[in-house]
């Protein structure tokens, strides 16, 4: 019952992910990406908030979601600001 209820747990955060970034049509999309890391913040603090030590190892799933997450995002943003500089320095007049 645990591992399926973390699944569907799982499930919903990724699906609301995948709502806000709209891979598709993410092109610099500063906003998105920072309602993402508001997003996914929230995760991790609520995970860390309701932190429990000696359980099954599927209660730590959406900890791990959201810890490794942030970290993409917060990567995928550095990547994405230093593009954006480096666009800038080498496309001016």
């Amino acid at each position: 019952m645990g591992v399926s209820l973390t699944s569907m747990l799982l499930t919903v955060e990724v699906a609301i992910l995948y709502w806000i970034l709209r891979p598709v049509t993410f092109h610099r999309a500063w906003g998105r990406l920072a309602f993402a890391l508001l997003y996914v913040g929230s995760l991790f603090v609520f995970s860390a908030i309701t932190f429990v030590t000696d359980m099954p190892g599927y209660y730590y799933a959406p900890a791990d979601f959201a810890t490794a997450t942030l970290l993409g995002l917060v990567v995928f943003g550095f990547v994405m600001g230093l593009r954006t500089l480096w666009e800038r320095a080498h496309h001016a007049p």
